[in-house]
This record gives C-alpha cells, sequence and structure tokens, in this order.
C-alpha cells in the first residue's frame, strides 16, 4: 500500500531487493569493493551481496567497519541503526539495510515504517465489537463474518443475542442437507423481526447466490439481522461480497489487545462487577490463562508442537466452570476440579501431544493457584487489581507493552527471532505474489518489458554457469559393479547435468526472443512470464526444490552442481 501510495519515497532497484526479485545484477558486476563484515554472520551473504550489487553507493556510504556496527549486531530488538550512518539515507534504505544484516528484526522495522508513513498509531488496532457492529448494520443487509481459525464468533455472538434479542436468535451448521430448511428460517425472521446465523457458509458456496436471490426479494422487519460466517474460499461470489457488511473476525495479535478482546466481549463490565473481588480476580487470571496459550501459538513449534484452535468459547467455558467451582466468593475455589475439567474437557480437549499436555499442566498449577490470588503477579509489572471494577482491570491491561516478550509465555528471550524472520519471509512472499499477479495479468509479449525485466536473470545465469564447465564437460559411465554410493554420486551429476541443460536452453530462448531473433513459443513465453513475476518456471521447479526466489535457486542449482562434480571427481 505504502509503495503504491507513496513511490517517492523508493529509489531505483530498491523494491526489487526488498521483495527478494533482484538478482544482483541490476547495478553491474561491480558491488562497489564492499565484502561482508566480519561481524555479520554468514548466512546473511546472499542477501548483502544482492543490495550491494544493487545500491554499491549506499553501501560505501555506512562504514560499515565502524566498532558501532558491531553493537549494533549485538543488541536488542528495537535498537536504531549506528549514529555513523548518513542523514541522507532514507528510511526505506534503513529498512533493507536491517534486511540484510539483521533480517530477525525486519518485521517490526517494516512496521515502524508503514506506521511513520502513514501515520497511523498501529496497524492491528482493536477490532469492532459486535455491539458496534450491530449498531452500523441495517436489516436489509447481511452481516458476513470471515473467520480464521480459533477466532470463531459464535460465542460472542449468542451472548449479544442473548442481551439484545432474548429467545429470538436462531443459529444454523449450513451442509448439504441444509439449504432447505435455511431458507424457511431465513423467512420466518425476516417476517418476525428475530436474528438468524447461518454459519460455515464456505462449505455452500454454490448455494450463496440462491441466498442472495432470496435476500433482494424479502422486505424485512426493522429488527431482523442476518448474521453470516465462513472462512476465506476462492469461489466465494462477490455479489454477496459486495452487498454484505464484511468484518474479518481473527484473534488479536499480542497480550494486551487479546486481554481487550476478552473485556469487551466475554468479560464485560456487568460480568465483572456482579461478584466479589475474589471472583473478578479469578476472572482476570482466566482471561490471562487463555491469552497465553493463544499467543504461544505464534511461537510454532517452541510454543507448541502444532496450531491448536483454542477459541472464545473454550474461554467462556472456562468462565462456566469457574463460576460453578465452590469457594469462588471467599478466594477458595476448588482447584482440583477446576484443573480437572479445563485439562480435561476443555483446553486438553484439544491438545493431542504428550509434551504439550503436560505444557498445559504447568500452566494450570501456575494460574490458578491460592497464591495468585493472594498478591501474585500474573507476570513482572502486571498485578492483579483487588477489587470488582471493570475499570481497574481495562487500566491494568493497558499497562501490558504492546509488544509482548517471549519471556512473557514462558520461552527463551531469543525464541522471536524464528518468528520475526518467518513473518517476514511471508511478507516478501506475499509482495512478490502482488507482484506476479499485476505481471501475469497482461497477456500480451512486449519486448522491451522483457528486455528490461530479465536481462539481469540472463546475466546472472551467464555469470554462474561459467562456474560449471567442469560439470557440463565432465564425463562418465554407469557401472552395475561399482560400490552403491559411487553410483549414488554418478547419478546426481547426470542429474545436474540435465538440470543445466535445461535451464540453459529455456533462458537462451528467452535471450533470443528478447533480441527478436527467434519467434515467441508457448514454453518460452510461459518461461518468461514465471520469471517476470519472480517465480520459478513449473519446469524448471519439477526437476529440485529450492528457494522460491528465482536468483537464489539458480545459485543454489549451481552450487549442488559444483559440489557434485567435486565429489565424482574424487570418488
Amino acid at each position: 500500500l505504502v509503495h503504491m501510495l507513496h513511490p517517492e519515497l523508493f529509489g531505483d532497484r530498491e523494491w526489487s531487493v526488498f521483495t527478494g526479485a533482484a538478482t544482483g545484477e541490476e547495478g553491474g558486476a561491480a558491488s562497489g569493493g564492499v565484502r561482508l563484515p566480519s561481524w555479520a554472520e554468514a548466512e546473511h551473504q546472499a542477501a548483502f551481496s544482492a543490495l550491494a550489487a544493487a545500491l554499491p553507493a549506499l553501501m560505501q556510504s555506512l562504514s560499515l567497519d565502524n566498532a558501532e556496527w558491531q553493537h549494533w549486531s549485538k543488541a536488542g530488538r528495537g535498537a536504531d541503526l549506528p549514529r555513523v550512518v548518513p542523514a541522507a539515507v532514507t528510511p526505506f534504505q534503513r529498512l533493507l539495510v536491517v534486511q540484510a544484516l539483521r533480517p530477525e528484526r525486519l518485521q517490526p522495522t517494516c512496521t515502524e515504517f508503514v506506521c511513520r508513513t502513514l501515520d497511523v498509531a498501529s496497524l492491528s488496532p482493536l477490532s469492532a465489537s459486535l455491539p458496534g457492529i450491530h449498531a452500523d448494520s441495517r436489516a436489509a443487509q447481511p452481516i458476513l463474518m470471515i473467520t480464521t481459525a480459533g477466532a470463531a464468533p459464535d460465542q460472542e455472538l449468542e451472548d449479544l443475542a442473548a442481551r439484545a434479542m432474548p429467545q429470538r436468535y436462531k443459529a444454523l451448521p449450513m451442509g448439504g442437507q441444509s439449504t432447505d430448511t435455511a431458507l424457511t428460517l431465513l423467512r420466518e425472521a425476516a417476517k418476525d423481526g428475530d436474528w438468524l446465523c447461518l454459519k460455515n457458509l464456505h462449505l455452500v458456496v454454490s448455494w450463496v447466490p440462491q441466498l442472495e436471490k432470496e435476500l433482494s426479494a424479502l422486505e424485512p422487519h426493522p429488527d431482523f439481522r442476518l448474521w453470516l460466517t465462513t472462512e476465506q474460499h476462492a469461489a466465494f461470489p462477490p455479489i454477496m461480497l459486495q452487498q454484505s457488511l464484511k468484518v474479518t473476525f481473527e484473534a488479536p495479535p499480542g497480550m494486551q489487545k487479546n486481554l481487550s478482546r476478552s473485556f469487551e466481549s466475554s468479560l464485560s463490565a456487568e460480568i465483572v462487577e456482579s461478584g466479589s473481588p475474589q471472583r473478578a480476580q479469578l476472572l482476570l487470571v482466566i482471561a490471562w490463562f487463555h491469552a497465553v496459550l493463544q499467543e504461544r501459538r505464534s511461537f510454532l513449534p517452541q510454543g507448541w508442537t502444532k496450531f491448536y484452535e483454542f477459541s472464545p468459547s473454550d474461554l467462556r467455558t472456562a468462565i462456566d466452570i469457574c463460576d460453578s467451582a465452590g469457594g469462588v466468593a471467599k478466594g477458595q475455589p476448588d482447584w482440583a476440579a477446576i484443573h480437572g475439567l479445563l485439562s480435561l474437557a476443555v483446553y486438553g480437549g484439544r491438545v493431542d501431544n504428550l509434551h504439550d499436555e503436560r505444557l498445559l499442566h504447568s500452566f494450570l498449577q501456575q494460574y490458578f493457584s491460592r497464591a495468585m490470588l493472594s498478591g501474585g503477579r500474573l507476570a513482572q509489572g502486571v498485578a492483579i487489581p483487588t477489587s470488582n471494577r471493570h475499570a481497574d482491570y481495562l487500566r491494568a491491561i493497558e499497562s501490558i507493552p504492546p509488544i509482548d516478550s517471549p519471556t512473557l509465555f514462558g520461552l527463551p528471550a531469543n525464541a522471536g527471532m524464528a518468528v520475526q524472520k518467518r513473518a517476514a519471509t511471508a511478507v516478501r512472499a506475499s509482495l512478490r505474489e502482488l507482484d506476479r499477479d499485476e505481471a501475469e495479468s497482461t497477456s500480451s509479449f512486449d519486448r522491451e518489458v522483457w528486455t528490461h525485466a530479465l536481462s539481469p536473470v540472463l546475466s546472472l545465469w551467464q555469470k554462474l554457469l561459467s562456474g560449471c564447465e567442469r560439470v557440463r564437460a565432465a564425463r562418465h559411465q554407469l557401472d552395475t559393479c561399482a560400490q552403491p554410493v559411487d553410483s549414488f554420486v554418478s547419478l546426481e551429476l547426470l542429474k545436474a547435468q540435465a538440470i543445466l541443460k535445461k535451464i540453459d536452453a529455456s533462458l537462451s530462448a528467452i535471450g533470443r526472443v528478447a533480441r527478436g531473433v527467434e519467434l515467441l513459443s508457448a514454453k518460452t513465453k510461459a518461461d518468461g512470464a514465471s520469471l517476470i513475476g519472480g517465480r520459478i518456471p513449473p519446469a524448471w521447479a519439477k526437476e529440485w526444490e529450492g528457494s522460491e526466489e528465482p536468483a537464489e535457486w539458480m545459485r543454489q542449482v549451481t552450487s549442488r552442481a559444483i559440489a557434485i562434480e567435486a565429489w565424482h571427481g574424487a570418488a
């Protein structure tokens, strides 16, 4: 979005470096003589080389041999670039430096860059509550809630209907045999002014157009509301999307937002203030426990071995269990009953791994105990209020830092590095996908576009291929009496030669077409379009599985071929 709204913030070749589309050949063969600093990790060599080749002037201006850089490389998250970085370096160029040298910091750096550019406080503000959505809706417009794993709105919607429309709410899970029933309930609810929720429309997408026609023919009562839930589905009818009030329902990121959502919906002021201070404290402990279980899913496989769909329904059930436990009003609930029901019937019912079961049990012992309600702390700096006033608990939640530390969930401090790297990789993959869709939306062949976009790829391949002369020239024959390892190496060398030959033939054809000395064939057009879109041509990908970025994929293939030839020569 920022790239489209503010193109002036991005210099030449900077966007291609960020998305991984740069090959390292765009700025010429020279990279200004800049080498990977000694304090940087060797695994960052490829990203550093691509940045140095594309923006040599930037890299020369950074004074990477300064001692401040070594301190920055070991500093924690949130540390700014060293003061030796010239003021003329733009914010996006600073981001590229972080991407090349500290990729685990890329996601928060991207978030900061976007927030500052768009002048917004956060990229994930608190979502609108269901009462607010209801207030903004009207009878003739269905409310379409797009759900994600572990964030179903069912329980919250039922609670809202119990307060706003008691005895006038019906819900129907959709399936192959429920479409006729759904239409009958729709007509009755529209006539009587009731609420109707049709769940899981993604299971009956072919029937949704019929639902849309039925809605257009109705004259609903002013109190009527139609709530619809669906997961993402590529074939979902666009007409229904256009006519609906659309809401994305997902688990809010971070402990602070997670707890705020819980105290807005499941733990409203009416619920919290209806009992003793000890009960209110226990409700906060339940919400905190629920949030910890959900947020640990961001740290797979360290947090959990798999993604468990802990949902708001689990939180609501846990609240009911604790309310029914004896001694809550006096601050002495039946801990054994709470531990047993939560570990076996609620949260534990979703856990199917022995290690995760032990982890869940340890959290139950930690949070649901007499010590926790007797002046205990949920985390460092997070004390439990001693009253039953809802506002006191909201203030306690607001005191939680918006950016979570892994130690908050019982994880080592460096557990977030892998998560940040995965998140940054996913963002770049999504951006490449958007660029790919734009490139493939035009089916016509433009020689000038091909020459400009593919020349770096062709230049890179010629450079890589020049280092594979011994691989291409190797001669060998299979010996039926050879040792199994020697036969394996020989077969791998044959495969490497075949892959190099296929890539070279494909790129040579693309080069001839770009120069205008050969007619465009369907195969060459498909390969060229894939490379322009930043994707590995399918004919290449089926030969060997590697990086999703064409330039890095070619480097890996040639590196592997050279290694196999060396192994074969030593055999």
